[in-house]
C-alpha cells in the first residue's frame, strides 16, 4: 500500500476520532448530575450508552461508523481494481494471493479501528465520568434492559469489545466482497451505510408479523448486530435464541456470503467477464 494511501487512511481515522471525542465528551457532560456515584456500573452504563445503535442514538455514532470504517479499510483495494492496477498485481501474485491479501488486510484494519475506538472511549469515560472498577456481577447489567454475554462486568465488557472488533472485520470484508462487483468508485463509497440501513429497514417489513420466528430472523438480518451485538433491540424484544447463539449465526451467515461472493467474482474474472 503506497505511503500516501496510508496517510489518507490515518488522517480520515483521526478526523473520525476528533468528532467521536466531541460526541463522547458532550454526552458525558449532559449525563453528569449531582450525587453521581463514581463506580464501575456507571462507567459500564456510559460505555454501552455510546455504542452504535445503543441508547444514545447518536447519528454520528450510529451511521458515521458504518459509513467510514468499511471505506477507510477497503477503498484502496476497490480503487486499485477499478483503475487498471489490478492486472499488473495479478500478474505478480495471482488471484488466490490477491484475495487473501485484501481480505486479511481489510479485516485487520477494521478490527483494529474498532479496538482503538472502544479502548479510547473507555479511557475518556474513566477520566471524565466514572472509573472502570468492577467486582463480580454488575447490577447495571442485571437491572437494565440490555441483553448481555455475561452478568460479570469485566467479562461482558471484554467479550463485547473482542466480538465487536471481529464483527467489524467481517462486515467490512462483506462490503469489500460486494464492492468487487461495483465498477464505479463513487458508487462504492456509500455502500457500507446503504447496506446497513437497508437491513434495518427490511426488519420493519419482517416485523409486520410479530412472532418468535420473525423476531429471531430480524435479529439475524440486522447488520448492526454483527458489529454491535445486543445493542439493537428488534421490535422491543431480545433475540429468542439469546445473544451468543444469535451472534454465532450472524457470523456464520456473513462468512458464507463472503465466500460465495468472492468465489463468484473469481470465476467471473477467470472467464474474462
Amino acid at each position: 500500500m503506497p505511503k500516501r494511501t496510508k496517510q489518507i487512511i490515518l488522517g480520515g481515522f483521526l478526523i473520525y476520532l476528533v468528532i467521536f471525542t466531541y460526541v463522547v465528551l458532550t454526552t458525558i457532560h449532559q449525563e453528569m448530575r449531582p450525587g453521581l456515584k463514581a463506580n464501575g456500573d456507571n462507567a459500564l452504563y456510559m460505555f454501552f450508552y455510546l455504542q452504535p445503535f445503543g441508547l444514545r442514538d447518536s447519528l454520528f455514532i450510529n451511521f458515521g461508523s458504518i459509513a467510514i470504517i468499511p471505506i477507510l479499510s477497503t477503498y484502496y483495494f476497490i480503487h486499485m481494481k477499478n483503475n487498471n492496477e489490478l492486472f499488473h498485481l495479478l500478474q505478480r501474485i495471482g488471484y488466490q494471493k490477491f484475495i487473501q491479501m485484501v481480505v486479511g488486510k481489510s479485516f485487520l484494519v477494521a478490527s483494529i479501528f474498532s479496538l482503538i475506538v472502544n479502548i479510547y472511549e473507555l479511557i475518556l469515560i474513566n477520566w471524565f465520568y466514572a472509573p472502570l472498577s468492577f467486582s463480580g456481577k454488575s447490577q447495571f447489567l442485571l437491572t437494565s434492559k440490555l441483553i448481555y454475554f455475561s452478568s460479570n462486568g469485566w467479562v461482558n465488557l471484554l467479550t463485547y469489545i473482542v466480538l465487536a472488533a471481529i464483527g467489524w472485520g467481517i462486515y467490512t470484508v462483506f462490503i469489500l466482497a460486494l464492492g468487487l462487483f461495483i465498477r464505479k468508485n463513487a458508487l462504492y463509497v456509500p455502500l457500507g451505510i446503504v447496506f446497513g440501513l437497508g437491513t434495518i429497514l427490511l426488519d420493519e417489513v419482517v416485523l409486520i408479523s410479530m412472532n418468535k420466528g420473525t423476531i429471531q430472523f430480524a435479529n439475524i438480518l440486522a447488520a448492526p448486530n454483527l458489529f454491535s451485538p445486543g445493542q439493537l433491540v428488534i421490535g422491543g424484544q431480545n433475540p429468542p435464541l439469546g445473544l451468543w447463539a444469535t451472534y454465532v449465526i450472524i457470523v456464520g451467515i456473513y462468512a458464507l456470503l463472503i465466500f460465495a461472493l468472492i468465489k463468484f467474482w473469481h470465476k467471473k474474472q477467470e472467464r474474462g467477464a
